[in-house]
This record gives C-alpha cells, sequence and structure tokens, in this order.
C-alpha cells in the first residue's frame, strides 16, 4: 500500500513538474491580489471516529465497531488507518497544487470526524478543486460558526464569537469555561462532543472537550453507566450538552447512517463538558440530583445546566442545593417547566422560584424545517413542519383537503367520536391541535381513509415538531393562523385540492421568532415577591444532537426537541461565553448582565399580545448586549438564605435585575446596588416607563463612575400609586449611558396596590419627558 501511495505520490510530482515556474509564480501573484479565505476541504475517506473496517487488513477504528465508548485514537488500528490517511492527503495535496497551479500546505489536518485539511484559497481556487477527484466537499471554515442550529443566531452568539459584541473585539467561544450538564447522561462518541472539529478550541487527548461523564445514579458518582440510555429515545441529556456548549458541525456529515440536515453548533463551542446522569427514565432521583451538585462543585464547573423539574419550595427542595453552587462559583440556568397531562394550564405554575436561580422560558426561533404546501384558491407556499412519524414521500403529494370541522370533529379525537368509515378516503385530512395525541388525531383519519394529515396549531407562533411515532401515514403540522384560514377556506369550497412537496427545506422568517411558546410554564409566583420566570431563550424545534437509542429502533443521533429543557442550555451557553469574556464576574452579576440588557419586545403565545415579565421576566437573551453590559448586580450567598419567608425573610429586598411588589399601601420603594464594569468614565441616567395610575421616582436620577471597576451605585425607587391595582401592572426603569458607551441596563416591575392617600408630587419634582424622578445628586 505504501508502494503505491508512493507511486502516486512520484506520478504526480511529475505532473507538478510540468507546470512551468513562471505560470507558477503568475498564479501565486493572482492569488495574493485575490481575496484569500479559510476553505475546508474533505476528501471521499472516512475518519477514524467513522471507519468500520472496509479495507483489507486494516481493522475498524469506529466505537461502534470497537466496543469502546469513546473512540480510542492511539490504538494500533487507529494509528494505522490515521497513517494511511496521512499518505493520501499527501498525495491529495500535491493534486490539488497541480490544479491551482500553486503550491498550497494544509493549515489543519482533519482525519477523526472526517477527512480533509482547510486551505487557504480564492473563491475561484476553491472552485476548481471541487472537480479534482477525491475531493466531495469544499466550503468555507466559517460555516461552522454560522449557528444549535437557529437559536444561537438569534441570541447573537456569532457576534460573540467574532468578537464583534464583545469588550476589545476579542473572539470569545467559551474558552476556558466548563459546561456541566446534570440531566440524563451523555453520547460520547458523538462528533459534538469530539477533539479535532474545530482545531481552534484546543482540545485534544489530553485537554478533551468532554472531560467527564458520571453516572451519579450510582453511589458518588462511580460506576454504572453515563450513557444517555432513555428508553423513550429522546436523548434528553445529550441535546441539552451539545445545545450549550455542542462542537460546530457542518454539513455534509453523517453519524452512524444518520445524516445531519443543517449546519449546527452549541451556544459556547469551545467550552468543556461534564455531564452527570441523574435520570434513567423520565423519572429522576432526588438523591442522584444532590450527589450531581456536589460532583460539580468537586469538579469546579463554572455553569450548570438543569432541565429538570422543581424549585417550587426553593429554600427546601434541589433549588437550595443549586444555591450551594452558585456559592461555590457555578452558574445556574433552569428550565421554568412545561405543560403535560397533570398541568394543563401554564399560569402561575413556573419552576425554578428560588431568586438565585435563573429561571428559562421556552421562546421560537426564526426557523422552520418544513415542506411547502399548496392549496388551490387559498394559501400558497405555507411552511409544514415534519413530525418524527411517517415522511410525506419526496416530490409532490397531490388529493382533495378536507377539514375535520366538516366531519363534525375538528380536533379528530376519539372522545369526540373519531370520523366516519371512509369520509376521508383518498383525502388530505385537516385536524386542529389539541386535548388528544396527535398520534390519535393521526391514526383516526387514517382509519377514515385518509392518504395524509395537515395538523394546524391551537396556538400562536410557528409550527412545531409532532410526536407522530406509531403512525402509518405522512404527516406535519402548519401554523395556527394558516390552518384557520384553509379551514375557513374549505366551508364553502369544500372539493378543493392540495399538494404538499417534499423534502422539507430550511425556512428562516423573523416573524416566527420571539413567540412564546404555549407549553411554557408562567408566573405569577404568588408565593413570594420575585418575578419568574427570569428571561426566556429559543426552544422550539431545537435541532441538536441526541442518543443512539431511536424510538422506533434503528439509530438517531440528531434530532428535534421542544421545551423548556431546550431553552435553559441556550442560555448556559450564553451564561459560559460571558463567563469566558468575564472570568471575575461572580454567578449572579452574570445572570444580572443577561437581565439587564435582554430583548424587551416579544409577544404571548397567541402571537399577538405583548408578552410581560410573567411570560418571560426581563425578556429574550441578547448576547449582542450582555457581554458589553456597563452595570452588574450582585448579592451574597447569606442574603439569599436570610431572605427565606418561612424564617421571616423578605425576598423583595434582594438586589435582583427585577423588581416586584404585591399590595404596595400607595407608597413602596425598591432598592438596588449596581458595580461599574468600565474602565471609562460613564454617567447613567434613569428614564421610567411606568404603566397608568403608577408613578415611580428614581433616587439619584443620574449617576457617574470614574472608571474603576470597582464603584457601585445604589438606587432607590419609590413608588407611588394614584388609584388601586388590583390585577398586576408592569413597567421598566431604564439606565441609559449619556455617551452610549455601553447598553441599557433594563430593570423590569410589577406592582399591585391601594391607591396612595399622601399628595402627589409638585410639578418641580416633575422632568420635561415626562417621568419622575428626583433632582441629580
Amino acid at each position: 500500500m505504501r508502494l503505491v501511495q508512493a507511486i502516486a505520490l512520484g506520478l504526480s510530482g511529475l505532473a507538478m513538474s510540468s507546470v512551468s515556474l513562471a505560470s507558477v509564480e503568475k498564479a501565486e501573484t493572482a492569488s495574493s491580489a485575490a481575496a484569500l479565505e479559510s476553505y475546508i476541504v474533505k476528501f471521499g475517506e472516512t475518519g477514524v471516529l467513522h471507519y468500520a473496517g472496509d479495507l483489507p487488513g486494516m481493522r475498524a477504528t469506529r466505537p461502534q465497531s470497537t466496543g469502546l465508548r469513546k473512540l480510542d485514537a492511539k490504538s494500533p488500528a487507529s494509528l494505522a488507518y490515521r497513517d494511511y490517511l496521512r499518505g493520501i492527503r499527501e498525495t491529495r495535496l500535491v493534486e490539488i497544487s497541480s490544479a491551482i497551479a500553486r503550491p498550497v500546505s494544509a493549515a489543519h489536518d482533519y482525519d477523526i470526524m472526517f477527512h480533509g485539511v482547510a486551505l487557504d484559497l480564492t473563491a475561484a481556487e476553491a472552485q476548481r478543486l471541487r472537480s479534482v477527484p477525491g475531493v466531495i466537499s469544499v466550503e468555507l471554515g466559517g460555516t461552522y460558526e454560522l449557528d444549535t442550529d437557529a437559536g444561537p443566531a438569534l441570541i447573537g452568539a456569532p457576534n460573540v464569537w467574532n468578537g464583534s459584541a464583545v469588550p476589545g473585539n476579542v473572539s470569545v467561544r467559551g474558552e476556558n469555561v466548563v459546561v456541566g450538564i446534570i440531566d440524563s447522561g451523555s453520547n460520547a462518541d458523538h462528533p459534538s462532543f469530539a477533539n479535532n472539529i474545530d482545531l481552534t478550541c484546543g482540545f485534544t487527548e489530553v485537554s478533551p472537550k468532554l472531560i467527564s461523564t458520571k453516572d451519579c445514579l450510582e453511589a458518588n458518582c462511580v460506576g454504572g453507566n453515563p450513557e444517555d440510555s432513555d428508553p423513550s429515545g429522546t436523548g434528553h441529556g445529550v441535546h441539552t450538552a451539545s445545545t450549550a456548549a455542542g462542537n460546530a458541525l457542518a454539513t455534509p456529515l453523517t453519524v452512524a447512517g444518520v445524516e445531519l440536515l443543517m449546519p449546527i453548533s452549541g451556544v459556547a463551542p469551545c467550552a468543556n463538558v461534564r455531564t452527570y446522569k441523574v435520570c434513567a427514565t423520565n423519572s429522576c432521583s432526588g438523591t442522584a440530583i444532590a450527589d450531581a451538585i456536589e460532583e460539580a462543585i468537586i469538579d469546579q464547573v463554572d455553569v450548570l445546566n438543569y432541565s429538570i423539574s422543581g424549585g417550587r419550595t426553593p429554600w427546601a427542595d434541589a433549588d437550595r442545593s443549586f444555591l450551594d453552587a452558585i456559592n461555590a462559583d457555578i452558574f445556574v440556568a433552569a428550565s421554568a417547566g412545561n405543560t403535560n397531562t397533570t398541568i394543563t394550564n401554564p399560569v402561575g405554575q413556573v419552576n425554578h422560584r428560588g431568586p438565585w436561580m435563573m429561571s428559562v422560558a421556552n421562546s421560537t426561533h426564526d426557523r422552520v424545517v418544513a415542506y411547502d404546501l399548496d392549496v388551490a384558491g387559498s394559501l400558497q407556499n405555507v411552511p409544514a413542519q415534519p413530525g418524527n412519524g411517517v415522511a410525506y414521500p419526496n416530490g409532490a403529494t397531490s388529493a382533495t383537503i378536507t377539514s375535520a370541522a366538516s366531519l363534525g370533529n375538528e380536533i379528530g379525537c376519539t372522545a369526540g367520536g373519531g370520523f366516519p368509515a371512509a369520509s376521508l378516503t383518498g383525502r388530505i385530512a385537516l385536524i386542529s391541535r389539541g386535548t388528544c395525541t396527535f398520534v390519535e388525531k393521526i391514526n383516526n383519519a387514517s382509519a377514515a381513509g385518509a392518504t395524509a394529515v395537515i395538523v394546524y396549531n391551537n396556538a400562536g407562533g410557528p409550527p412545531t415538531v409532532m410526536s407522530a411515532t406509531g403512525t402509518t401515514i405522512p404527516s406535519a403540522m402548519i401554523a395556527q393562523g394558516s390552518g384557520v384560514a384553509i379551514r375557513d377556506f374549505l366551508a364553502s369550497n369544500p372539493a378543493t385540492g392540495a399538494t404538499v412537496t417534499a423534502p422539507a427545506a430550511r425556512i428562516t422568517d423573523p416573524a416566527f421568532a420571539d413567540i412564546l411558546n404555549s407549553s411554557s410554564l408562567q408566573g405569577p409566583n404568588d408565593d413570594f415577591d420575585v418575578t419568574k420566570p427570569d428571561i426566556t431563550n429559543p426552544g422550539t424545534n431545537i435541532y441538536a444532537a441526541i442518543g443512539d437509542i431511536a424510538p422506533a429502533g434503528g439509530n438517531a443521533q440528531f434530532g428535534f426537541l421542544s421545551g423548556t429543557s431546550m431553552s435553559s442550555p441556550h442560555t448556559a451557553g450564553s451564561a459560559a461565553l460571558i463567563r469566558s469574556a468575564h472570568p471575575t464576574w461572580t454567578p449572579q452579576e452574570v445572570k444580572s448582565a443577561m437581565q439587564l440588557t435582554a430583548k424587551r419586545e416579544g409577544l404571548w403565545s397567541d402571537a399577538l399580545t405583548p408578552w410581560n415579565p410573567e411570560h418571560v421576566g426581563n425578556g429574550r437573551v441578547d448576547l449582542n448586549k450582555a457581554l458589553l453590559s456597563g452595570l452588574v448586580m450582585n448579592e451574597t450567598f447569606a442574603n439569599f438564605v436570610a431572605s427565606n419567608p418561612a424564617t421571616g425573610g423578605n425576598p423583595r429586598t434582594l438586589n435582583l435585575p427585577s423588581m416586584r411588589f404585591t399590595n404596595c399601601p400607595g407608597e413602596c420603594v425598591w432598592v438596588r446596588t449596581f458595580r461599574n464594569t468600565l474602565g471609562v468614565a460613564t454617567t447613567w441616567n434613569a428614564v421610567v416607563d411606568a404603566p397608568p395610575g403608577v408613578s415611580v421616582t428614581v433616587t439619584p436620577s443620574s449617576f457617574s463612575f470614574t472608571g474603576n471597576i470597582n464603584e457601585t451605585q445604589t438606587v432607590t425607587m419609590s413608588v407611588r400609586l394614584s388609584e388601586a391595582v388590583s390585577t398586576r401592572r408592569y413597567g421598566r426603569v431604564n439606565f441609559v449611558e449619556a455617551a452610549d458607551l455601553a447598553p441599557d441596563a433594563s430593570l423590569s416591575f410589577g406592582i399591585t396596590g391601594t391607591a396612595a392617600t399622601t399628595p402627589a408630587p409638585g410639578p418641580s419634582d416633575i422632568f420635561a419627558d415626562g417621568f419622575e424622578a428626583a433632582p441629580p445628586q
């Protein structure tokens, strides 16, 4: 084999020698004049991670074949195969140099996840290389940093990765930060956690991406099986880990026979990962959770993600243990929770109420992967999101479309009588989401003769991925507005045809983004005066790595999941980026930076009504601003412990980036303290956005820092109610830097109470902008 390589190398060398020195010099001059960019050039051979032993005399190296949980890149078989690939790369580089008429050298060699090299090329050279034998793709290296999947881009992570949203314009991708995942386990040999996907992160076998995987269902997290073994096949823990800190993966890519549909990346792709398994199924052990939190503290992780329920009694349940973790310098993100068969109404049910926790709601991003639905005479190009059941066949599927409403059972449930026999023969059924499972609806339509199903959402926002395992006909979901419009059209046009065109394509629309998912648990938190959830992030239709087990057998590896379990790791990854850029910031300062700079605008789950703090806290994470925050807020462990209402404490007095007062007796106050983060002189002015009947006086209304990052400022916000407020009203106190040296810092507030009995302030206390404030001090 080495002799064959040597002969090939010699022939390639002869071919190269036929290129005159003059032509080489001319090509070098041309390439230097054109813009050189970094490209990933992939070759046809399988990388070590996937090599299945297809070559005679060369043993398999992939973990699935060797029986190892992780890739052993230093085994004799791996070293032999890597040496074989190295020889091919040497030959290919000579052939590439000949093709573009100038010498090239690889900036990076790749042989684990895939076989290839990184080269600096012009666009014209890259195009020529695509026709070189053995080259299967030539793509800009930047495709690795595009966006799991659309979530990081929506919240601004790419601008942190490239440095444009970081002080000093320094690229930050989570370097030197360890993210811990307390969940259902790992998928250790998945490329999302491999070491050589992006060499700029510096991961090696000595300093690996995935530092440890521990099974905390076993005593002291020792032994057992740390891999995700959830029989449902969702790979919940793998999905959360890859969303927070998985490697950036680009297409084309196939893992264990499963094709990656689109480029994906964790929010902090250069962060390290540790996983702690506490759930063998959907049920998670409280003793294992406590063990995992202790283990994470021992391991000195920087960020924890906890996409598990609880926290309704935060001074007495696992939230209290997480306070110990926060005291050990660990930021904690936790899911706000989802509706289920026992919690059908999300209002007032929010989880993780501990004031120290970052409780995260679930809102949408701007991407769907959908078929195209056209209804004759009605809507065209309607995005129809596939479920995980039977796919529509590639090409056009056309048939008469019939609304379930015309059959007297719009939601298609068995309890509503199902559908009459043969009433849908040869037709596409249009059914509303709600009450019963998707499987029940689809199977009822199939029993009535339907050949396919379109389900329309019963809440606002984009269509979601349906759980349709166990069905036998194709199905997909469309948005509520589209479904209602088609239903109403069919009421007077029952013989209308429809066409669904597959395969699904990625569709991006800003109108899809920042809509609260109807399943996301909400406030109010009526137990004590702390707003929950704290913030929101994308958690709907999130595409990321999953486990090895598929629900219906076979392979899995990548999948769509929705829920606050998916929005929480977006927040954990965001915290990893902030901690990487600002390693001296405390966990509470990191939390406050995200809340103070959050995107305020968004919609409730009806896609019409503006969201409020009961839905999303301060708003949606905006990494374009969070790392540039000029103000941060801290709170102590002792104060959190002392604020326990059961022992006479008052959480309302804590130094948090949101404010709340229930039953204000006409006049009341909040006090907050900020720390300066900027090394330059700044001046901050208070601007109040108050609802009717509520006025807020800020003292001082303006304050300055000299540029000392240890400077602090305490601010008092005095509230006066001019009328009784029985239903909570919301507003904001915004602090605006006078020279635009930092993003606005915004404190949300909510209040109820009785009307004040003292006279209102005089005109001298009201500024021309119409907002009340005290004179500067």
